[in-house]
């Protein structure tokens, strides 16, 4: 049986983008981007830790924008520590050149792990490591002024689907089919 690693895929994700947030990838106008992750409750009380890793962000561009790559990493994150309303910071005031965008691109490992609150680990494979799309409005930077903020909800409940035993009801498997989905989206806090 093999379970997706959300954990670890997440925090190395999130390391990488705060590692990006620091480094100026182009010159001129520009507007900055905040993208944070959280989850919605998970309803399994026999679940400690569902690790995914985050390897890539990327900006869409609409017709004659190119994508714009936000953050290349491998950032491990546990989603169940992003339970009841708590959030984590996967990029923070990146700059993105101007032009229009129409959501985001996250790329998330192929793979998540479960892991029992017995501390057995159950791995599952998506099988690809396409990415994940994340619609928000189409926006448009324009100038340096510009400042947008995201909040995208990551669904385990929909993300992980637990296959239990008949005889005992415990977790033997998942398949992991991430769903990711933006909770908010502000333009100049609008």
């Amino acid at each position: 049986m093999r379970v997706k690693n959300f954990t670890s895929f997440a925090v190395l994700a999130f390391a990488g983008l705060f590692f990006l947030s620091g480094c100026d990838l182009f010159v001129g106008d520009a507007g900055r981007i905040t993208i944070q992750l959280k989850d919605d409750p998970f309803p399994y009380t026999d679940v400690s830790e569902a690790r995914i890793t985050i390897n890539r962000i990327e900006i869409r561009g609409a017709t004659g924008t190119q994508n714009w790559l936000v953050a290349d990493l491998s950032r491990a994150i546990d989603l169940l520590t992003l339970r009841d309303g708590k959030t984590t910071t996967l990029v923070e005031d990146i700059e993105i050149p101007a032009g229009d965008y129409t959501g985001i691109r996250v790329h998330l490992s192929s793979d998540a792990n479960l892991v029992l609150s017995d501390g057995m680990t159950i791995t599952g494979d998506r099988g690809s490591d396409a990415p994940v799309i994340v619609d928000v409005p189409q926006f448009t930077f324009d100038h340096g002024e510009d400042d947008a903020h995201a909040l995208v909800d990551f669904a385990m409940d929909e993300s992980f689907t637990v296959q239990r035993s008949p005889d005992t009801q415990a977790i033997e498997s998942f398949v992991y089919t991430p769903v990711l989905r933006a909770e908010s989206f502000l333009l100049n806090d609008e």
